[in-house]
């Protein structure tokens, strides 16, 4: 049970037991140091009252000139040195931080850190026994007090790199190699620009090489943000690293496709993975020998997304090296996410999903399969495939653009096997037509006993649909325990209203209100907030 700050506040006052327990929860986490400095005696450090942000009066903590700054504040009184500053207060809470949560601290100028770090040079944090350090600050002038904040016992670090001055970057690298050896849990933002970054600065690139390198116990890195190969590289011989997040230009893929496969040749290329998620420009033959060398055989979740859609070869390339990894038999959840470039106006080959998936079906407990692409073709044959191979939770096949080149082969009868041969689906998303229904006789043929699929919620792409009331009865014998229906119009622009119709969203409507047993009640738009309640007219 959590408790408010307000009440932990009374407990704190109430006797000297519940005052150390609920000062240790009242000070664990932080946002800033505002509520730390203001423990300090009022001389050292001033508070200007007249600067305003976003319309908010805010209160910015100014040192007084320390011995090394110069300054001509006139409001600024009081010039005490940091040595002669009464800290026993400040370190007595300072204690108990274990999270600080950084981000855009306007209200602490640059004179008080400068101070702070004189008084508390590399080596002698501010909070001793700090844990969790996010680090989401854009002023360029903090950027260097970083080293504040790291002690020996942080294992989550979060630091966003939008400070390109090349020393300044290789010093936080150097101070976290040296203070933080226990991180285990790491995220890098590289800004704005950070796209940029690693090609400007080659020697803060190898300085980030040396960083990862020194972290042997890290188990989480996400990169938000193009890394350099020898980055990735350096990651991949981590014996912990088992949660991966990256971004990667087709360049630096061909540059470590080599290195993976020679790496691989001696069984040291992520050993230790888990789940994977892999942004790139596109899938290639390079994307082909990296996945294929990762060494793992706990990978669980891989996640690969591109700005270009893969041809059916390529993915069924792709498939084929699942189907041989390490990770066969332990990989479990797949999402695809490809997309095209805002200039491409030239739609883009169908992919056959029924092609493309031959060679996966030998990963035999996939429960989670996410393909979503500009254009593909889901076929009944594909979905039959599907239901034989594996007993899945989650399915979803979907294009992200109208496509009139692309008609879905898909019918509702298509939908059959997944219904008998998936009990476990809870979630379903499909480009289908609805116009044909099978009638009773072929329905008790295709599926004689009833239905025991547990799907919750069912999304159609792009559907026609002539009869509501005969697909809601199908619906609701094949898929019993139904409770989310959605009908979704994949184009976009202009598009979205030369492509949009009307009277095909009213009757998927109805389908939804006779499948919640709302019959009489009468049609409005869909609430994306809630799916599933009754609609008025």
């Amino acid at each position: 049970m959590s408790l408010s700050r307000y009440t932990l506040t009374s407990l704190a006052r109430t006797s000297k037991s519940l005052h150390a327990v609920s000062i240790h929860a009242l000070w664990e986490y932080l946002e800033g140091l505002g509520p730390l400095l203001r423990l300090l005696p009022p001389g050292p450090w001033t508070e200007d009252p007249s600067t305003s942000r976003h319309g908010i009066s805010v209160r910015p903590l100014y040192w007084s000139r320390p011995p090394d700054i110069s300054t001509n504040w006139p409001h600024l009184q009081h010039i005490t040195p940091p040595d002669q500053v009464e800290w026993t207060r400040f370190n007595h809470y300072a204690k108990h931080v274990q999270r600080l949560y950084w981000q855009d601290e306007r209200d602490v100028s640059p004179y008080v850190l400068a101070a702070l770090s004189a008084y508390r040079p590399a080596g002698q944090p501010l909070l001793p026994q700090l844990r969790e350090l996010t680090w989401d600050e854009t002023c360029e002038k903090h950027f260097p007090f970083v080293h504040l904040f790291l002690t020996p016992n942080i294992r989550r670090l979060k630091l966003t790199l939008s400070d390109f001055n090349p020393p300044t970057m290789m010093a936080l690298f150097e101070h976290v190699g040296s203070a933080c050896k226990r991180v285990d849990h790491l995220t890098i933002r590289t800004g704005i620009i950070g796209d940029e970054m690693w090609e400007s600065m080659g020697v803060v690139d190898n300085a980030f090489t040396q960083l990862l390198r020194s972290l042997p116990e890290l188990r989480h890195f996400i990169g938000e943000g193009y890394l350099p190969a020898s980055c990735i590289e350096a990651l991949a011989g981590l014996p912990k690293l088992a949660v991966l997040e990256l971004y990667v230009h087709s360049e630096e893929m061909h540059m470590i496709a080599p290195s993976a496969f020679w790496s691989s040749r001696h069984g040291q290329w992520f050993n230790a993975l888990e789940n994977l998620e892999l942004y790139m420009d596109q899938m290639d033959g390079s994307t082909v020998s990296i996945l294929s060398a990762i060494q793992s055989g706990k990978l669980q979740e891989l996640r690969v997304g591109a700005d270009y859609q893969p041809d059916t070869y390529m993915l069924k390339a792709h498939f084929d090296i699942f189907a041989r990894a390490a990770y066969r038999n332990s990989l479990t959840s797949l999402r695809l996410h490809f997309d095209r470039p805002l200039h491409e106006t030239t739609p883009c080959p169908a992919l056959d999903v029924a092609e493309a998936l031959e060679p996966l079906y030998a990963c035999p407990h996939i429960d989670i399969l996410h393909i979503r692409t500009p254009s593909l073709v889901a076929s009944a044959h594909a979905l039959q495939g599907i239901a034989h191979a594996w007993r899945l939770a989650s399915l979803s096949l979907v294009s992200n653009y109208y496509s009139p080149t692309a008609k879905s082969r898909l019918t509702l009868e298509g939908l059959i096997p997944l219904a008998r041969h998936c009990p476990d689906l809870r979630e379903l998303e499909l480009p289908v037509s609805a116009d044909a229904v099978p009638d009773s006789e072929t329905l008790a043929q295709l599926l004689p006993a009833p239905s025991r699929c547990a799907l919750r919620s069912l999304a159609v792409f792009d559907a026609a649909i002539e009869d509501a009331h005969a697909v809601a009865d199908f619906l609701a014998r094949v898929f019993p325990a139904i409770s989310v229906l959605q009908h979704v119009c994949t184009a976009e622009g202009a598009d979205w209203f030369d492509t949009y119709d009307s009277e095909t969203h009213d009757r998927w409507a109805t389908v939804r209100r006779l499948l919640l047993g709302e019959v009489d009640s009468p049609v409005q738009w869909p609430d994306d907030s809630s799916e599933s309640e009754p609609e008025s007219e």
